[in-house]
């Protein structure tokens, strides 16, 4: 039998073709850009051009991320930048990721970063941070299911 988390998860791929930490990232940054109002609008609208970048650069197609935010392809094609850099807190507040989990990602290889020569910020890839994301939510599932 199914758990109900992998069945959720399951109907959230179908519905818009993305793993549904993706899809929940995604929404999250599209929300905060909707919802942002001066100066933080052009940075939630940064965000989100580097998340679709990222998703896109990671293997995700243009269909289902405009899916995913109810944007034509053609619109959303317009918006997919080149694979952006994230900071931590923006890894944390998109991904409900804990700072230690990515420093223990970038130990592992599985990130790379780099450093911001504006204020020493370190940065990390969209599209690894989506696909450490993605994996690390995939193991969770299958601890959930593996037989105890």
């Amino acid at each position: 039998m199914i758990s109900p988390d992998a069945a959720r998860v399951t109907r959230t791929r179908l519905a818009t073709g993305l793993p549904e930490p993706i899809d929940r990232m995604l929404r999250n940054a599209h929300r905060a850009e909707q919802t942002a109002q001066g100066t933080h609008r052009r940075a939630a609208f940064q965000l989100t051009r580097n998340l679709l970048g990222g998703a896109h650069r990671a293997g995700y197609p243009v269909r289902a991320l405009a899916e995913c935010l109810g944007l034509s392809h053609k619109s959303l094609r317009a918006r997919c930048g080149a694979d952006g850099w994230l900071s931590t807190d923006e890894v944390a507040a998109m991904t409900d990721t804990p700072p230690v989990v990515i420093a223990r990602w970038l130990g592992a290889g599985r990130i790379s970063s780099m450093i911001d020569d504006r204020d020493g910020t370190p940065l990390y890839l969209a599209s690894e941070v989506i696909q450490a994301v993605v994996k690390r939510h995939r193991d969770e599932i299958s601890a959930r299911l593996a037989p105890e």
